[in-house]
């Protein structure tokens, strides 16, 4: 975890870098199958220790602010605890005992996360509008096979890869990791941009 917070910290020196323009195709966003099956034929290499750009940035923030928030939902490390000393700026909407949204932000807008507490189940959120669909996939499944071995599976395939990972605990609310735009009307489309959500669903 180190060195994704290592990018944290000094990710304000990164605020200069932008994105490089994607060419939008002439046919508009497509679904997912025919971009993302390509996805699941190989992991993507770890993050780096340092960011050369802020692409790499938010490859870093991403992987970052979903493994705290897989730990938050496990219930094996508080997430405010952790995305507060990973360094995320912090902000909280609602009021204590109804609905509170804690929300974090990544420097230079790489990434942003949410952790909800209220009347409905609890879930973690992270987002981000630099990175599409199929490596952010590619990206968590490589997290989850090297941060948490044999806990989670992959529960989509080539037709519906946004079902993203299950947990194999066995209990009887297991935690999911689901997929898709960041945009949130658009559901399972790849348009370069992901949210990813982390919850045990009734």
């Amino acid at each position: 975890m180190a060195p994704a917070a290592y990018i944290l910290c000094h990710a304000p020196a990164l605020a200069g870098f932008r994105p490089m323009a994607r060419r939008r195709s002439r046919r508009g966003t497509a679904r997912v199958p025919a971009l993302l099956a390509a996805a699941f034929a190989a992991l993507l290499p770890p993050a780096p220790v340092m960011a050369q750009s802020f692409d790499e940035a938010v490859r870093s923030n991403l992987t970052l602010a979903v493994e705290l928030c897989v730990h938050d939902i496990l219930g094996t490390q508080p997430g405010l605890t952790g995305f507060r000393a990973a360094g995320f700026a912090y902000r909280m909407d609602g009021q204590p005992g109804q609905d509170v949204y804690h929300r974090f932000h990544a420097p230079a807008d790489t990434v942003s996360a949410e952790i909800y507490e209220g009347q409905m189940a609890p879930h973690c959120a992270v987002r981000t509008a630099h990175l599409g669909l199929g490596e952010a996939i590619a990206l968590v499944n490589t997290l989850l096979h090297e941060r948490f071995p044999g806990k989670f599976r992959f529960a989509g395939d080539a037709q519906n890869p946004c079902r993203g990972f299950v947990e194999t605990a066995g209990r009887a609310l297991p935690v999911e990791v689901l997929f898709g735009s960041a945009n949130d009307s658009a559901g399972c489309v790849e348009d370069g941009t992901t949210r990813i959500t982390i919850a045990q669903f009734v």
